[in-house]
């Protein structure tokens, strides 16, 4: 898209994409499942850049059901569903993490959140260490 690299933001995209797929056993831009028959899903995954460009996604396993919850929230989450489980923290880490890059999280508040925080116990806690320089691989 003729933007600006950096690494640790594209890093950060990709843990949420990866938090979205163990969460839901999909990916976050596919097409949503049910909606069509196979041609029509296969017509719609073609435009999945055009939903990751957009930001384009929702949760389904763990969303609002017809005529239940309040519809608020970013992606239609329910509360109770992630609350159930002791997921909530992995909701809000991904649903920090699946934004723009300008409101996406950087790495250092997801280590922050007391899901993560709590479930990695490191004397000293987790910390980040910039490299002086990369290697080159050949």
């Amino acid at each position: 898209m003729g933007q600006p690299y950096d690494g640790r933001a594209t890093d950060a995209w990709s843990l949420g994409v990866l938090l979205y797929a163990l969460l839901e056993s999909r990916l976050p831009f596919d097409p949503h499942p049910g909606v069509g028959d196979h041609a029509m899903q296969m017509r719609m995954r073609s435009r999945t850049s055009h939903r990751i460009a957009r930001v384009e996604w929702r949760w389904i396993e763990y969303g609002v059901r017809d005529g239940e919850g309040d519809g608020e929230g970013d992606h239609e989450a329910d509360l109770n569903r992630f609350d159930a489980k002791g997921l909530r923290g992995a909701m809000e880490v991904a649903e920090g993490l699946l934004k723009r890059a300008r409101s996406r999280w950087p790495l250092a508040k997801v280590a922050e959140t007391e899901w993560v925080a709590g479930g990695i116990r490191v004397e000293g806690g987790v910390q980040f260490r910039e490299e002086e320089e990369g290697e080159e691989v050949l």
